[in-house]
């Protein structure tokens, strides 16, 4: 009766189909992670709090909405811009639709600033390892195609304007032990050639933060 209903299989097909019952789970063996409890951006500031919750649950109440609607400004960025540095004190977080726009307030910012602009050059290296394509022209093409978007070059900026003074928000998690997380916000105290010494709102002393490096794909 057994051979009725079972068939032997080939040791090829065995060990396709069953092989793996085995095998490693590489998301539990290779894979760490840092579970984020400290909340820089919204620290503070229950009602900003409660809004960004309400937008990422999908339920905005219509006070959510009409608070929002309160604070769009609708006049340039540099008329924006000197009526935030005439309150004299320290420029709020500001949200655009565009990076340009970002990029357009942080230069207002560097110019009202007395100290030495300074620009933070990236260095690309390209790594050929393992791989059978070459870095030729067309490759070069790419890379330059990239040098105006972060997004696509794991966030990274191909210039980096800094001066003494000027307010600067971390993009990435650095140590959450001491709050160097995504959001955390301070005044640049010190550049230099490896180094940025900042002085963050939340920490008692300036903290070194120093060049990282990141890997990207050329798609």
């Amino acid at each position: 009766m057994v051979g009725q209903y079972l068939i032997k299989l080939a040791k090829k097909l065995v060990k396709t189909r069953l092989g793996v019952a085995n095998a490693v789970n590489i998301w539990k063996k290779t894979v760490e992670y840092d579970e984020l409890t400290i909340n820089e951006r919204q620290k503070g500031d229950e009602t900003f709090f409660k809004m960004l919750d309400s937008v990422r649950h999908g339920s905005l109440t219509d006070e959510t909405i009409d608070t929002l609607k309160s604070r769009v400004f609708k006049v340039s960025i540099q008329e924006k811009y000197k009526e935030l540095e005439s309150e004299g004190t320290n420029p709020p977080i500001c949200l655009f639709s565009k990076v340009d726009a970002c990029q357009k307030i942080n230069e207002l910012m560097l110019e009202s600033l007395e100290t030495e602009k300074k620009e933070l050059a990236c260095v690309d290296v390209v790594d050929e390892s393992g791989s059978t394509a070459k870095f030729d022209k067309k490759q070069e093409k790419k890379l330059e195609k990239l040098k105006d978007q972060p997004s696509k070059t794991a966030g990274l900026e191909t210039v980096l304007s800094l001066a003494v003074g000027c307010r600067v928000m971390l993009r990435r998690i650095i140590d959450v032990t001491v709050g160097l997380v995504n959001g955390a916000i301070g005044t640049v105290m010190g550049i230099y050639a490896t180094r940025i010494s900042i002085k963050f709102d939340h920490i008692d002393v300036p903290c070194d933060i120093e060049r990282v490096t990141s890997r990207f794909m050329l798609s």
